[in-house]
């Protein structure tokens, strides 16, 4: 991949100034169709759709900012899609309602990082599931592959290869012929020259500190994110307009998840005391343009009840200090044999999470999903490693509770009504 990679790129980066000896970007088939309307003016709808690293205030907002300074004739509206501690798993279903809906002319996709725990088989089918549906939405929508850099990934970056998230984009994004932007390959080498220093709590003389934590980059670090789109740019300015429906034409790599989405709970689905949390409510005021509206109870036997036809469902829910735990069952029958605690280590505040209603169902078939409020609370005990005194902190009336809240269905298919 590596004499492909050079051999591609070189010609498009050599008049830059001081390329780097790895160019940081494979062109493909280019982003002709935004850069036509870039330059024409009018509106153009760039989204960045990723993890946290793309949520900061860092190369997201650099890279709209040059956007703007750079072709003035255009009218640029950002569309921040990202969501921290995400990856591609969550991206394909809700790529639609977090995307899709704001019609992009250019998607950038950041998912490399928090995909790398994931196994190649998985991140392939989210990544081929969330070129499709931009395609499916809209042909001429341009989409960049752009890969961020942890700590975890040096010793793969520093022996010339690429991590196992990146090489399964990258089989997605040869397929396709989507462009992708290497951040990892620029910072090794300026790391090998002696230049910038990964990881460390002060930056040493003369060298640029990249990040504090080893995968969140500083003001520094964003700068040289943003600075590579630069190139990327000025390498692909000769990429022709493209229909990329011929693409889609070609047999998919996996030809899994291109029917995912995000369906929003309806109270049809709701059995029992649920209420409609109100627009300024916690948590609903922040998540529900998320997750759609929220719907809360604390009973006992409750329930949500949905019917699809498709492979797999999830519940987008939430878990924090005071949520409770369900049954799920999945045609009548226990899916986990145990109740299902909507409480983990990170709930000392709330945050989005999927609830995984089983996958490999018969798209053919109806299938019925049960998620019913457990009357015992959840242990609390994995949230002790925050605490002095964790048995008395755990009795604190904010750890109490068994609330359930609930904002969409996630599906590889469609809800099925009455």
């Amino acid at each position: 991949m590596g004499v492909w990679f050079l051999v591609t790129v070189a010609s498009a980066v050599a008049q830059e100034p001081n390329p780097p000896a790895t160019p940081p970007f494979i062109v493909r088939d280019g982003i002709g169709n935004v850069l036509q309307k870039l330059k024409q003016g009018g509106t153009v709808s760039v989204a960045y759709f990723g993890g946290s690293i793309t949520a900061g205030e860092g190369w997201r907002v650099m890279t709209t900012k040059w956007l703007r300074t750079n072709y003035p004739k255009a009218q640029i509206e950002e569309v921040m899609a990202s969501i921290g501690g995400t990856g591609s798993d969550l991206g394909v279903f809700r790529v639609g309602h977090d995307v899709l809906r704001f019609k992009p002319d250019l998607v950038f996709v950041e998912f490399a990082v928090n995909d790398s725990g994931s196994e190649a088989r998985a991140i392939e089918c989210c990544m081929e599931g969330i070129v499709r549906q931009i395609w499916k939405a809209n042909p001429r929508t341009d989409i960049v592959f752009a890969y961020t850099f942890k700590t975890d990934f040096t010793e793969e970056v520093e022996a010339g290869k690429n991590p196992r998230s990146i090489t399964a984009m990258e089989k997605i994004a040869d397929h396709y012929g989507i462009p992708t932007v290497f951040f990892t390959w620029p910072l090794a080498e300026l790391k090998k020259a002696g230049k910038l220093t990964f990881q460390a709590e002060k930056a040493e003389p003369g060298k640029i500190l990249f990040s504090g934590d080893g995968v969140h980059p500083h003001t520094a670090g964003h700068e040289l994110y943003a600075q590579w789109i630069r190139e990327a740019f000025a390498g692909m300015a000769k990429s022709v307009p493209l229909n990329h429906s011929e693409r889609l034409a070609k047999p998919p790599v996996r030809g899994d998840l291109e029917n995912a989405r995000q369906t929003f709970i309806t109270p049809d689905m709701l059995k029992g005391r649920w209420r409609r949390m109100g627009t300024n409510e916690a948590p609903n005021v922040w998540y529900s343009p998320r997750m759609g509206q929220l719907w809360e109870s604390d009973t006992p036997g409750d329930k949500l009840v949905f019917k699809f036809k498709g492979t797999q469902a999830k519940v987008y829910d939430i878990s924090g200090p005071d949520t409770g735990q369900v049954m799920v069952r999945v045609n009548g029958k226990d899916l986990y044999g145990k109740p299902q605690p909507r409480f983990n280590p990170w709930c000392n505040g709330y945050n989005m999470t999927c609830l995984w209603c089983g996958g490999g169902y018969d798209p053919k078939q109806v299938t019925t999903v049960e998620i019913e409020i457990h009357p015992n609370q959840p242990d609390r005990t994995p949230i002790a490693y925050m605490f002095t005194n964790a048995v008395e902190e755990l009795k604190q009336a904010k750890y109490q509770g068994r609330k359930i809240q609930v904002g969409s269905i996630l599906l590889d298919g469609e809800v099925v009504t009455e």
